[in-house]
């Protein structure tokens, strides 16, 4: 499953290289938002290595 991004996160992230990167000059306070949006997109990543064997 593709993980929702929070609307507040939104702004302070790209993606490239297979990753979410949060960008340098984002708040604190998004960084929580952003770690937790890393790991689903990396357990989804997983799953979807594990169904394809």
């Amino acid at each position: 499953m593709i993980p929702m991004i929070p609307p507040k996160l939104a702004p302070w992230i790209t993606f490239g290289n297979d990753t979410v990167i949060l960008k340098p000059d984002a708040p604190k306070e998004v960084r929580p938002l952003y770690e937790k949006l890393k790991k689903q997109i990396e357990q989804a990543d997983q799953q979807a290595m594990n169904w394809k064997e």
